[in-house]
């Protein structure tokens, strides 16, 4: 090795202790031409790249530019081009692959496999990219939010100050208990196919009455009298914060856009009208569903001695979904579990049965 270079000048010994941003290296006249970041971080973002690493890694990354850059030592300018180019190509292939994600409505954990899908396709400057790119879940997330989700709505803002649009609100909730309000448009697009999509997700925090959605929606959506004009219906479930005749989110709406009508959202119509009419003949089913999964919502107990009579019968091990009803698909979903894992579950109530610690459930 050459220790001249002043790469490889005063590189640490690898006993030390994690090598954490120095402000030295800003002042530097090799180091600053590629790095930057802040005292004492673990990381620094390299110039070229325009990506985040961990500052054990910055000779050797240094080294890397240095390398590409020496090899063009006759047009040094082009070389610097050329890593510009590169850099350029990645985020379009990474732009190109988080639109398609989104466009489709498919699943985050779909990027992953889906590059190494493109790896092995035999074009050649898209392997290249593909291998270069380091687009995962974080990084498409981040992609989706800077990036599509603001061109999605402009192009929404757009519609709704120059057409008639609809407005198709609901609250739902995450894992964590956080509240939210989804903020839908619904419209004509060039073609005239009536077209749906989500414009906000608004946090609630603590606050989901009916004066706080109303509040809302008029400072994010119905912001200029343009957009009041347009506005047609307002589409909610028909719980009374929404629908009350008097406080309701849809009266306090009307109360300032005379021509607005509201609509019970046909999709909670269903449901109300599924859940009347199957109440007898799915009512024991129901509560069947209620009580298997129940036994194994909060017990890791219970779904151990499950996972021991999988493995002893020679079935691949499942977990027992957890019943949600204010998840419409939830049902399904479980009743399909059980079933698939109708004789694991035998054995295991059986086994119940014969310790006394809770009966066979009898269907």
């Amino acid at each position: 090795m050459n220790t001249n270079s002043p790469v490889s000048k005063n590189k640490p010994n690898s006993k030390h202790k994690t090598l954490k941003f120095s402000t030295k290296w800003l002042t530097d006249p090799i180091k600053s031409k590629y790095v930057t970041g802040n005292k004492g971080d673990e990381v620094f973002t390299c110039k070229i790249c325009q990506r985040k690493f961990k500052c054990e890694s910055i000779y050797d990354h240094i080294k890397m530019h240095e390398k590409k850059q020496n090899s063009t030592a006759l047009e040094p300018q082009k070389g610097l081009n050329l890593l510009a180019l590169e850099n350029a190509q990645r985020q379009k292939y990474e732009f190109e692959v988080s639109k398609f994600i989104f466009s489709n409505s498919l699943s985050f954990s779909l990027v992953e496999p889906l590059v190494e899908l493109l790896k092995t396709l035999k074009k050649d400057d898209l392997i290249r990219q593909a291998h270069f790119s380091k687009i995962d879940r974080k990084r498409m997330g981040i992609i989706g939010k800077n990036c599509i989700s603001n061109t999605i709505r402009k192009k929404i803002e757009k519609i709704m100050d120059n057409q008639f649009y609809h407005l198709i609100i609901d609250e739902a909730s995450d894992g964590y208990g956080n509240s939210y309000l989804g903020i839908n448009v619904r419209y004509l697009d060039e073609k005239l196919i009536l077209k749906t999509t989500l414009y906000k997700l608004v946090h609630l925090e603590d606050d989901c009455s009916a004066d706080k959605l109303t509040s809302i929606l008029n400072k994010t959506v119905i912001i200029s009298q343009k957009r009041k004009k347009n506005l047609i219906s307002l589409i909610t479930d028909g719980a009374s914060t929404m629908a009350g005749p008097y406080t309701g989110v849809a009266a306090q709406i009307a109360s300032s856009i005379t021509h607005l009508f509201w609509l019970h959202c046909i999709c909670h119509c269903l449901d109300l009208i599924l859940e009347k009419s199957s109440s007898n003949v799915m009512g024991s089913i129901v509560q069947f569903v209620k009580e298997i999964s129940s036994t194994f919502s909060f017990s890791n107990v219970n779904h151990s001695r499950l996972h021991n009579i999988q493995k002893d019968i020679g079935t691949k091990m499942k977990k027992i979904l957890r019943f949600v009803p204010t998840r419409w698909l939830s049902l399904g979903q479980c009743l399909q579990r059980i079933l698939d894992e109708w004789d694991s579950l035998y054995e295991f109530f059986k086994s119940l049965d014969s310790r006394k610690e809770k009966p066979l459930v009898n269907y």
